[in-house]
C-alpha cells in the first residue's frame, strides 16, 4: 500500500476507521460463533466442536480461539456486551477474562451472578489493561470471600498449551486440581487390565477419549448408523 501522498491527519483518520471496523467485524465473528455452536454446524466441516473448528479450519491459535469462544458465551447471555466492545470500552480479551471468572465462581463456589452484578463487574473493568483486569477480578474474589469465608479464592491459572515435539508427538500442558488427579489415579486403577503395562497418562487419556467419543461424538453415531444399516441390508 502506498502512503506517500497521504497526510498525517488522513493517515490517523483512516487508521481510526479501520480499528472501528475491526471491532465491528470482531463482534460479527462472535455472533457467527454463537450460531455455529447452536446449530452444531461445525460437524459439517468435519469438526467435533467449535474449538476444533476455530483452530483447525479458521486457523486461530488455541489461546485466540479460547478467548473468542469465552467472549461469545458472555455475549450470548449479555447482548449489551456487543456495544461495549464496539465502542472500545471492552476488548475480547477482557470479556474472556470476566467469563472465565464467572465460570470459576459458578463451578467452585456455586455463585451465580445476576444480570446487574455482571453489568457492574463489566463496568469496573472497562478500558483497563489485561493486568488491571486480573487485579480487579482478584479484588472481586476477595470481596466474595469476606461474605463467604469458606469459598475458594479465584486465581489466574496458566492457559493450557500444546507444542509439537516430534513428527507424531505433541506435548500438552495444563493445570489441574488435586481432585482431578485423584480421579485419574482411580481410573488408571480400574482400567489397568485395558491399559496393560503402559499405565502412562498418555495411554490413560487416550483410553478415556475413546470411551467418551464412543458415547457422545455425533460423527461416530452417524458412522455407526451407516454400518448398522449396511449390515441390515
Amino acid at each position: 500500500m502506498n502512503f506517500k501522498n497521504i497526510t498525517n491527519q488522513k493517515l490517523l483518520d483512516a487508521t481510526g476507521l479501520l480499528v472501528r471496523e475491526e471491532r465491528r467485524i470482531g463482534i460479527e465473528i462472535l455472533w457467527h460463533f454463537r450460531e455455529i455452536e447452536t446449530r452444531m454446524a461445525y460437524i459439517e466441516a468435519g469438526c467435533t466442536s467449535l474449538f476444533v473448528y476455530a483452530t483447525k479450519i479458521l486457523k486461530y491459535s488455541e489461546a485466540a480461539a479460547y478467548r473468542r469462544i469465552s467472549a461469545m458465551k458472555m455475549l450470548r447471555d449479555n447482548p449489551e456486551v456487543a456495544d461495549m466492545v464496539r465502542d472500545g470500552k471492552l476488548s475480547v480479551t477482557t470479556v474472556s477474562q470476566v467469563e472465565s471468572f464467572l465460570k470459576f465462581e459458578k463451578i467452585h463456589n456455586k455463585k451465580i451472578y445476576s444480570a446487574n452484578e455482571k453489568r457492574g463487574l463489566l463496568e469496573r473493568v472497562q478500558e483497563k489493561s489485561t493486568r488491571q483486569v486480573e487485579l480487579e477480578l482478584v479484588l472481586e474474589s476477595e470481596r466474595l470471600l469476606e461474605k463467604t469465608p469458606h469459598a475458594k479464592p479465584w486465581v489466574r491459572i496458566r492457559a493450557e498449551s500444546t507444542k509439537v515435539v516430534g513428527e507424531k508427538l505433541v506435548e500438552i500442558t495444563f493445570t489441574a486440581e488435586e481432585s482431578l488427579c485423584q480421579k485419574l489415579r482411580r481410573v488408571r486403577d480400574v482400567a489397568a487390565h485395558r491399559l496393560g503395562r503402559d499405565g502412562s497418562y498418555a495411554a490413560l487419556f487416550d483410553l478415556m477419549a475413546e470411551i467418551t467419543l464412543d458415547k457422545i461424538d455425533p460423527m461416530r453415531r452417524v458412522a455407526r448408523r451407516k454400518v448398522e444399516s449396511a449390515v441390515v441390508v
